[in-house]
């Protein structure tokens, strides 16, 4: 398994490398605020090295989080009871969060967006690649008709436990 730190500047590095990625693009807003660099340990490193591959792969810049960019993303990776309180009704916010079985709660999900790639492209790109994310921990993948979006779309990804030789598509 890859060696991945996260240094104080929030670079993540990758077994001596420096990554294209910042802890805080892989954790909420809450996250980052209370642990900074360290919040690397609230993400799980198949999603990290998934990522990374994928972006090297497609040369595209790739965003999960980019709210310490200005952007407009904070909980397409790891998710608090705070992003659930942004993403539903307050007053549901905390059901939602404690029945859920989405593992974005628990850091094991990311929602990725590759620049000028449609989430049926980006799940192409992953499934042509499918032995190696699998080998990085990636299991799963969301249907693309449930990710396309307005615009662009997105990717989900996550590292469940299926006990399968394949990547699985699930529906949310």
């Amino acid at each position: 398994m890859a060696h991945i730190i996260a240094k104080k500047d929030s670079r993540i590095w990758i077994d001596g490398k420096k990554s294209n990625f910042y802890v805080h693009e892989f954790v909420c807003p809450e996250d980052y605020a209370r642990w900074g660099y360290r919040a690397i340990r609230c993400i799980s490193a198949s999603v990290i090295l998934a990522t990374q591959f994928l972006r090297t792969e497609s040369g595209l810049s790739t965003t999960i989080n980019n709210y310490e960019f200005g952007g407009p993303y904070k909980d397409s990776g790891r998710r608090s009871m705070q992003s659930y309180i942004r993403m539903h009704n307050a007053s549901v916010a905390a059901e939602k969060y404690i029945k859920t079985y989405s593992l974005h709660k628990d850091g094991k999900a990311g929602d990725l967006k590759i620049t000028d790639m449609t989430s049926f492209q980006m799940v192409d790109m992953l499934l042509h690649h499918e032995d190696q994310v699998m080998k990085f921990g990636i299991t799963r993948y969301e249907n693309p008709e449930y990710t396309k979006g307005r615009n662009r779309g997105w990717m989900h990804i996550d590292d469940a436990l299926t006990g399968l030789k394949e990547l699985q598509m699930v529906d949310p």
